[in-house]
């Protein structure tokens, strides 16, 4: 159990540091802005509401960081920041969960993924959510000065990290064979491109990519962590935190502020590649006359 030099207990096994608690925090504000500017332009897209929240989360719960340092012994900061970043992720992975079935669905290329679509997004949904609770759980019992408490903490808020850890590696295996199979069975789609990047529709897909390669480096990352216990180098070490963590999941989410996805999956009215429209519910083909006309998916 860490103590400072006059006895007391430090929650956190440290005294944080309140510039990295700043630029943090200053870090996810932007995006949090980009994005909620973006979500609200485009409403009908709701399901970017997960991206936007998260971030939202992310830079409060950095901003509310700052206190420990002149208080690192407070159980209610403690418990409201660490619980806001260690479960904010949550949602970035909820937005990759969305995003892959809608993509297949604009392209009409659902017959490319391992799962339905709506059984994609509603799968591995619950299981973030269940991983939700246990990470909540396990997060709020690590502020109990109690070390058995702690411990017990620890394990449950580890389960849940190696279930998410689990369920999303298994989610990038799916968005690998949909490009797979997409480049096998629908080669035209995966070939036909515009001359933009902003109207190609592989823009979001490897944007998918980006995001899933840094989350699993945090997901890593977290695993290690807790599985080193309370008094473990990495959680007490903080630059570990923020470069593995905290940096990870900066980078990871930043591309949608570039490659925001409704852009592209809302291109069906002037953009078509070879086809294949880029909206998320209609893709305008060619009928024998050589005129385009609109069908509903």
């Amino acid at each position: 159990m860490s103590v400072d030099s006059t006895g007391r207990y430090l929650v956190t096994g440290y005294v944080p540091s309140m510039a990295l608690s700043i630029v943090a925090g200053a870090c996810f504000s932007v995006l949090s802005a980009i994005f909620t500017y973006f979500f609200f332009k485009s409403r009908s897209h709701r399901w970017m509401l997960s991206l936007t929240i998260g971030s939202i989360c992310m830079s409060i719960g950095f901003f509310v960081r700052i206190a420990m340092t002149n208080d690192p012994y407070g159980l209610t900061i403690y418990i409201i920041t660490t619980l806001l970043t260690l479960l904010s992720p949550c949602a970035f992975l909820a937005h990759a969960y969305l995003l892959l079935p809608r993509l297949a669905t604009a392209l009409d290329a659902s017959d490319c993924l391992l799962l339905r679509p709506r059984l994609i997004a509603r799968t591995f949904v619950w299981i973030d959510v269940t991983v939700f609770l246990l990470q909540a759980a396990g997060g709020g019992m690590t502020a109990i000065s109690n070390r058995s408490i702690t411990d017990a903490g620890l394990k449950i808020a580890l389960i849940g990290l190696i279930a998410q850890c689990i369920s999303f590696g298994a989610f990038c295996l799916l968005v690998a064979v949909f490009a797979w199979k997409l480049r096998k069975h629908h080669p035209q789609k995966w070939s036909g491109s515009t001359s933009s990047w902003r109207t190609n529709w592989r823009v979001v897909y490897y944007a998918l990519i980006w995001t899933c390669v840094f989350i699993l480096i945090r997901c890593a990352f977290r695993v290690a962590e807790y599985s080193e216990g309370y008094s473990g180098k990495l959680r007490t070490t903080e630059w570990y935190i923020y470069t593995f963590d905290t940096l990870s999941l900066f980078v990871g989410i930043a591309i949608w502020a570039i490659v925001w996805p409704p852009r592209y999956l809302d291109a069906a009215d002037d953009k078509t590649v070879k086809g294949t429209t880029l909206g998320s519910e209609e893709m305008m083909v060619r009928n024998p006359g050589g005129h385009e006309v609109q069908q509903k998916y």
